[in-house]
């Protein structure tokens, strides 16, 4: 968090140095495969919940139009 700034406009790099086969490299690892889980789980949950919150306008659409059309 500390490399995000208000008014940042540049790219920030992020460089970590973890010694192998040490305590910091298990904490890297495992909050990689956290991230991964979340991605497969989580985000794509959110992006069914998205779906669901369709109005009426929008079946009707997609009954019209097809899903494909109004949907991407």
């Amino acid at each position: 968090d500390r490399a995000h700034r208000i008014g940042q406009k540049k790219e920030v790099n992020v460089y970590r140095f973890v010694t192998a086969n040490s305590v910091e490299e298990k904490i890297i690892e495992r909050a990689q495969q956290k991230l991964k889980l979340d991605a497969m789980v989580v985000q794509q949950g959110r992006l069914q919940e998205k779906q669901k919150n369709l109005t009426k306008n929008d079946m009707l659409d997609m009954i019209r139009f097809g899903a494909d059309e109004v949907v991407c």
